[in-house]
């Protein structure tokens, strides 16, 4: 976040309040400014809101509308593909393009305070303590990633073996595909058989029908970190 000036009198439509917050402070859509130099975001920013603020260098958008690349690591030599940041549902985050990264903005309801920050920042949703400053980690972002070693342990083969004789029950049934959900394989399936892993799925026809026409997903390692990282 870069400096900003809080006795801009040109801002004469919001003059600066205290009551809200015990500070003073003045807002700018989903952005709370502090007489002390703290930004906080207030709440999860609307759709019109998701924007470029160049009054912060902050962009506020998602992990599925965002144009940038992001990094696992500072130094930018680990890309994160999009899949693995839209695995249960986008991601609000602000993009500090001064300290070139993003953290995640709380989407949880409600605006229960935080023991760890200051009073009148204690609701806040993301939350920088100053300029040229990285960002107050106070929600952290989920990169989902591919369990390969639980790939590798199912036999491409079993899962096939498995899939072809849900869907002939399916077709037999005449059911229709409802979903687009892939049907998550087990760890414990590497020690089963086809026709065991068919019973286990057979028991609810959603399952079934999820296998027919959608297949298998495997199970994935979620790891999360306090900022993930641009060029």
């Amino acid at each position: 976040m870069k400096h900003y000036k809080f006795s801009d009198e040109n801002r004469s439509y919001d003059r600066k309040s205290w009551d809200a917050y015990g500070a003073f402070h003045r807002t700018d859509g989903p952005f709370v400014e502090f007489e002390t130099g703290e930004l906080m975001i207030a709440y999860e920013p609307r759709n019109y809101e998701r924007r470029n603020y160049d009054r912060y260098d902050v962009e506020l958008t998602t992990t599925r509308e965002t144009h940038h690349t992001f990094y696992a690591d500072k130094e930018c030599t680990q890309v994160i593909p999009r899949a693995w940041l839209i695995q249960g549902g986008q991601q609000s985050i602000a993009v500090d393009k001064e300290q070139r990264l993003a953290t995640k903005i709380n989407y949880t309801w409600g605006t229960r305070p935080s023991q760890y920050l200051a009073k009148h920042v204690s609701t806040a949703k993301a939350l920088w303590n100053g300029a040229n400053r990285l960002p107050v980690p106070v929600s952290q972002i989920v990169i989902s990633k591919p369990d390969k070693d639980m790939k590798r342990s199912l036999p491409v083969q079993l899962l096939k073996d498995a899939k072809a004789t849900v869907t002939a029950a399916v077709r037999l049934h005449g059911w229709r595909q409802n979903g687009w959900d892939r049907f998550r394989a087990k760890e414990g399936w590497a020690d089963m058989t086809a026709t065991d892993i068919v019973k286990e799925i057979n028991q609810r026809q959603s399952d079934m029908i999820d296998v027919a026409f959608n297949g298998f997903s495997y199970p994935r390692v979620e790891v999360r970190q306090d900022f993930i990282y641009i060029k």
